[in-house]
């Protein structure tokens, strides 16, 4: 089973280059890929490492300043999480 290796990182500044982003996240080792994003609420992006504990190490950039701003750093999503049966919606449980 291959490891985690890829992280997103939200609340960029919406000028963040790819290279303010290598720069700053090649410390915790080699990257494969940076691809920057963005939404109506965010700027945000995805980091792929070569190695799981770069990725792992690259957690420690969460609440921490990234091209001038305070930034979120988690694991990137991307596996589909199954809703529990209790999560069901009340239009789902109704009888009618």
């Amino acid at each position: 089973m291959q490891g985690r290796k890829r992280i997103w990182i939200g609340g960029l500044h919406e000028r963040v280059e790819k290279d303010d982003l290598e720069d700053t996240f090649s410390l915790f080792g080699p990257i494969e890929e940076v691809s920057i994003r963005s939404s109506r609420k965010d700027v945000f992006a995805f980091i792929s490492f070569e190695r799981e504990e770069h990725a792992r190490s690259a957690l420690k950039m969460d609440q921490k300043k990234v091209a001038g701003c305070k930034v979120k750093v988690a694991w990137a999503g991307g596996e589909k999480r199954q809703r529990s049966p209790r999560s069901r919606t009340a239009r789902e449980r109704s009888p009618i």
